[in-house]
């Protein structure tokens, strides 16, 4: 499976103007890869449960500022 090609029509099926959704889900990815690991191995800076309200807060702002 394609998973560059199922993004795409996922994208393209939403109705939704997104200005560079690669870079969109590129940013999304190594965000919440990147403190999920921190948070998860080392509990820093805090918990993932703890750090997950601040994470979805973030991942919709990136999302926001992508519509066109």
């Amino acid at each position: 499976m394609d998973f560059a090609e199922v993004y795409r029509k996922m994208v393209e099926d939403s109705g939704l103007k997104i200005k560079d959704p690669e870079v969109m889900l590129f940013l999304i990815i190594e965000l919440v890869g990147s403190t999920g690991y921190s948070s998860i191995m080392f509990g820093d800076p805090i918990s993932l449960d703890d750090l997950k309200p601040y994470l979805e807060n973030t991942v919709r702002s990136i999302i926001k500022q992508h519509m066109k």
